[in-house]
């Protein structure tokens, strides 16, 4: 009995709506804000309240002002506060905060924490866009032609129901297949597939995220989205004198997808290990190959920041050219792919038609 209470409790978990985040675009725009008051030398308390009062995010107001009493009222240090807060301030956020607390230079400190996760936050908002049009084109096409197999394809079926006439085979697969989508349990299960897929929405991006590693393609152009991800904090934390063990360490805790997870850690165990940093990149084989040669020289001249920052930059410009090319690449396929199952569909249904036409003829 109990097995079976808990398994119906972690399927609520899996598909209850999960609780508000703030985007990470306001939470960038407010530690940017705190960054300028701080530096114009007003007080904790008033900074708070300044962002707070210009946050129109009802979440993010319920945040700061927990963070606030907190920090005033309780004492907590900062980074403490945040610390609390992972779904909101990142774990290269807190850090930087309480690199803030040791120097006494907490404005800049938390103006390069917004500026970084403002520079992240862009990088994920082009992939996301770059996906969001096809989807769309799929998404309106395939509504469009479920409401044509609903409410126009039965009206021919009919038709041809009550006409002595031999059927091709094509026509005999379409009907079929508008039997099945106008079934009364075809809605029940396309609304069951709805809530599977959510409920299990973490393991399908992490299963798509595996598989697309293994096509050499796909495996390029997600190397150089997390590479350019990568350069940009590792680059930034070791610019404030985190160790590059350290550094490493945090980015493969809070990395994305469970595979990327892994192999930074890999990564992490070689680095703390053997020492050598290009050597213990290896183990992350997706990253692009200047990557690892930017980092050797890094090594040797020991300005592995500086170059690693522009290294970041450079893979930035690559992400540009991998979303047009994305773009590119998938606009004309799934348009492609829609006018054969579009032309398949009416073919399908009036080629009796065309028959009937060519006999009367």
């Amino acid at each position: 009995m109990g097995d079976k209470k808990r398994v119906k409790q972690s399927l609520w978990d899996r598909i209850k709506p999960k609780p508000p985040v703030p985007t990470r675009k306001t939470v960038s725009v407010a530690l940017q804000l705190m960054a300028i008051m701080l530096e114009s030398g007003v007080g904790l308390t008033e900074v708070f309240n300044a962002v707070r009062s210009q946050m129109d995010d009802l979440v993010f107001d319920k945040t700061l002002e927990d963070i606030e009493y907190k920090v005033t009222r309780q004492g907590w240090k900062l980074s403490q506060a945040f610390a609390q807060y992972p779904q909101v301030f990142p774990a290269y956020c807190v850090l930087f905060v309480q690199a803030g607390e040791a120097t006494g230079d907490m404005a800049s400190r938390l103006r390069r924490a917004g500026t970084l996760m403002e520079r992240n936050d862009n990088l994920m908002r082009q992939v996301k866009g770059a996906l969001t049009a096809p989807f769309l084109t799929v998404v309106v096409a395939a509504t469009i032609l479920y409401a044509c197999v609903k409410f126009v394809m039965p009206r021919f079926i009919e038709m041809y129901a009550g006409m002595n006439v031999e059927l091709p085979q094509i026509t005999k697969i379409v009907i079929a297949i508008v039997d099945v989508c106008n079934h009364p349990l075809f809605l029940l299960s396309l609304i069951t597939s709805v809530v599977i897929i959510k409920s299990y929405w973490v393991e399908i991006q992490e299963q798509a995220f595996t598989r697309a590693l293994q096509i050499p393609i796909l495996e390029r152009w997600i190397g150089i989205v997390l590479g350019a991800q990568f350069c940009d904090i590792l680059g930034s934390l070791v610019k404030e004198g985190v160790s590059l063990v350290k550094a490493v360490q945090m980015i493969a805790a809070t990395a994305p997808f469970r595979t990327h997870r892994s192999y930074l850690k890999k990564f992490h165990t070689s680095l703390l290990e053997e020492g050598a940093f290009a050597e213990s990149m290896s183990h992350v084989h997706y990253f692009p190959t200047m990557l690892t040669t930017v980092a050797t020289v890094g090594e040797e001249i020991g300005n592995l920041d500086t170059l690693l920052g522009s290294m970041s930059n450079i893979l930035e410009q690559e992400v540009d050219m991998t979303i047009r090319s994305i773009v590119t690449l998938l606009e004309p396929v799934m348009i492609c792919t829609l006018g054969v199952v579009t032309a398949f569909f009416f073919v399908g249904l009036f080629m009796p038609v065309y028959g009937m036409l060519q006999d009367i003829g």
